[in-house]
């Protein structure tokens, strides 16, 4: 099968690895060079009939979205005669307009589990599938190294973007030994007893499976059954805390660095699972499943009847990208990147209004 990987190419390796030819198109970053994107992309918001079109004579059979915690980025998808799936990673920030961007996928994968919901926008041509994050096995290693910390954290740790996180951190760096760190984390928590998980939002994020996988105990925040979906049991794959806690988590640091046979039992039950059950590979396999469903090109023929209802809420989402964007553009005081948000608030407003104009769309 082709595949054309659009945004964060979550599963670019696996899809190759279950024997698939993959294409990848996005804007330079997420950890790779550009030589290892098939089709950089410089310049956003972009058509997706641009792209085809530079990638040709190659086709592809499906077309993947991985969601980048951007507005949309790739314009004209609902317009292709051929699957179109999207994998929305950061629903506990974004969805709200998530919602109304979701009517333009057939096959939707939702990796937090209590906005299921927010995306089945027209079940009668829509699928909604529940897709938790995943280890990433290159990456995600228990290398048994020899501890050099009891406690750690790595993440970001900016009192302005996260205040509630940098408050809860330094409380209790103020009570007991805590390793941070930010970007590379594996090894970080190969030579970590414990690892601090602190969520936004409630969301079972990319740390609380690289933790287990990494063989370290997981301090979890207690995010609530229905988030965390049945995959792990607290006390038996990890631990948890109350949210925001501090007394908690310190209780529990003195109690498993006492208790060091029954810290390794939690920890191995913890790296057993994600390895048996929860990496990319994994994954990938389930998205290939799910293509297989029949009434999946039943979906793609409902949609093309739907292009008006789409379109109109294309126009919504990209009129607030474009209500965003401007404003970012008056608060910053780069001069470059003022002027980058204000060209793309400038084409997000421009395709709203093309859109309303073109279906006779109200404001």
């Amino acid at each position: 099968m082709n595949i054309l990987l659009l945004g964060k190419p979550y599963f670019l390796l696996p899809f190759r690895q279950l024997g698939h030819t993959v294409k990848l198109a996005c804007r330079v970053g997420f950890g790779l060079q550009p030589e290892e994107i098939d089709l950089p992309l410089y310049k956003l918001p972009v058509s997706i009939h641009a792209i085809l079109q530079q990638l040709q004579p190659w086709q592809p059979d499906v077309i993947f979205l991985g969601d980048e915690s951007t507005y949309p980025l790739y314009i004209g998808l609902e317009f292709l005669d051929l699957p179109l799936l999207w994998y929305a990673v950061d629903s506990h920030i974004h969805h709200p307009w998530h919602r109304a961007y979701s009517v333009v996928f057939d096959l939707i994968f939702v990796a937090q589990k209590p906005f299921l919901a927010t995306y089945m926008q027209d079940p009668a041509r829509q699928q909604v599938v529940w897709l938790p994050l995943f280890s990433k096995p290159e990456e995600d290693q228990w290398r048994r190294l020899p501890p050099s910390h009891d406690l750690s954290f790595v993440g970001t740790l900016n009192p302005q973007l996260n205040p509630e996180r940098f408050q809860f951190v330094q409380q209790i760096r103020e009570r007991i030994p805590i390793h941070l760190a930010t970007g590379a984390y594996a090894e970080v928590y190969n030579r970590s007893r414990m690892v601090l998980n602190q969520c936004v939002n409630g969301d079972l994020n990319f740390r609380t499976f690289e933790v287990m996988a990494c063989g370290s105990l997981l301090f979890m925040e207690d995010i609530g059954p229905e988030a965390l979906g049945g995959l792990f049991q607290p006390g038996h794959h990890m631990v948890t805390y109350r949210k925001g806690d501090v007394d908690q988590v310190v209780e529990l640091y003195h109690y498993y660095l006492a208790h060091e046979e029954e810290r390794r039992t939690i920890a191995q039950r913890g790296w057993q699972a994600v390895h048996d059950g929860h990496t990319s590979l994994h994954r990938a396999q389930q998205i290939l499943t799910s293509l297989a469903s029949d009434s999946l090109q039943e979906g793609i023929r409902r949609r093309s009847m739907a292009i008006m209802e789409i379109e109109r809420c294309q126009a919504d989402v990209f009129a607030e990208a474009g209500t965003l964007y401007h404003h970012s553009a008056t608060v910053q005081t780069h001069p470059a990147q003022s002027e980058l948000f204000r060209s793309m608030g400038d084409q997000y407003t421009l395709l709203a209004n093309s859109l309303r104009q073109r279906f006779g769309i109200k404001a």
